[in-house]
């Protein structure tokens, strides 16, 4: 399943001067955990990049052990430079989720996902539903809770 992610992946980014090392660091992903979803965020995402930019990828798992700073060792064991992780249990991310946290929210605002068993599409589903409902809003480069 995951070879079909990564031909999508290949168009989705073919512009994109860190693409080859996205794909690699997937596959070695891959080989050693599972994922509830991974998701492309930031400018990758949005489609503005530039030499400068990096990658940047939500993961949410609970196959990878360890504190937050252990998950983030474990990536970047498995990556090289040029991607920046943000990487939860499956608990952690819902109660992020919950608490309105910026990170969640604009990953599932604005990204894309690279891989999902299901769960990714109901976040997603979440926060615009949160956005119709006007429990928050979105601006520029910030976002708002309402009462």
């Amino acid at each position: 399943m995951y070879k079909k992610k990564l031909n999508k992946i290949t168009e989705l980014l073919k512009n994109h001067l860190k693409r080859d090392k996205l794909i690699e660091f997937l596959k070695k992903f891959y080989s050693k955990y599972q994922a509830e979803f991974i998701i492309l965020f930031g400018s990758s995402a949005k489609g503005y990049f530039n030499y400068r930019s990096d990658i940047d990828l939500l993961i949410v798992s609970d196959s990878i052990e360890g504190d937050y700073f252990e998950k983030l060792r474990k990536m970047y064991d498995i990556s090289s430079d040029g991607i920046d992780f943000f990487v939860y249990n499956i608990d952690k991310f819902d109660e992020m989720v919950k608490e309105f946290h910026p990170i969640t929210l604009e990953a599932l605002y604005n990204g894309i996902l690279l891989y999902d068993k299901g769960m990714g599409k109901k976040y997603k589903k979440r926060v615009k539903k949160l956005l119709e409902n006007d429990t928050i809003r979105r601006s520029k480069n910030s976002w708002t809770i309402n009462n």
